[in-house]
């Protein structure tokens, strides 16, 4: 009877023991799955980062790819993209404005009737002036600048001596029996006086303006 009873106690203190052993594996491995989560929590951020790092650094080689490819468009758009005023300077700017008036008087005349009243006629031949006006003021006022003083003022009076021989030669050129429409003749040879003047300007100071970009 009493080796029963010793057996059941001893039984029941096994099972005791077994129970404590399981509880305390259990609480072990909640404890380690704790930590593992807790060092997966911190190590999401800094992914995170990474990956935000990778996708900055993709998009700026995008960017710089796209940057590239529109750089060479331009390049290859034509001469007027492809221009930089570097090439030459100023020389080479003004050179560039003087032929792209010339291409839009010759537009110009190309889409003029054959048969023109002397009012479209007068018309042209003020367009003319104005165009070769604007192109030869622009380059005068740079040359002011640029030049020194001895050399500006030599131009300054220069310019007004071109400046009364271009109305004295207009004014016969109006006396002419060919000037019968009011006029345009002698606008006509102001706009042919002034765009030679253009281009002496221009060739007459190109080392200056080449200089200066």
């Amino acid at each position: 009877m009493r080796d029963r009873k010793l057996n059941r106690l001893i039984l029941l203190l096994l099972f005791l023991g077994l129970l404590g052993t399981l509880s305390v594996n259990r609480a072990l491995r909640a404890a380690v799955l704790r930590r593992e989560t807790a060092a997966q929590s911190a190590e999401l951020p800094h992914e995170s980062s990474a990956g935000e790092t990778r996708t900055a650094e993709q998009s700026r080689g995008q960017e710089a790819g796209e940057a590239e490819e529109n750089s060479s468009d331009a390049v290859n758009a034509g001469p007027e993209a492809s221009y930089s005023p570097s090439d030459g300077g100023k020389y080479a700017e003004f050179q560039r404005k003087f032929s792209d008036t010339e291409n839009t008087l010759s537009r110009m005349r190309e889409l003029s009737s054959d048969n023109k009243s002397e009012a479209e006629i007068r018309s042209e031949a003020a367009s003319e002036l104005r165009y070769w006006e604007t192109q030869m003021n622009a380059l005068y006022q740079t040359l002011m600048e640029i030049l020194p003083d001895e050399k500006a003022a030599v131009l300054s009076r220069d310019q007004q001596d071109w400046q009364k021989e271009r109305e004295e030669k207009a004014a016969r050129a109006a006396q002419s029996p060919a000037d019968q429409s009011g006029g345009t003749e002698y606008t006509l040879s102001q706009a042919e006086s002034t765009r030679a003047r253009s281009y002496e300007l221009l060739e007459k100071y190109r080392s200056e303006l080449e200089d200066i970009q």
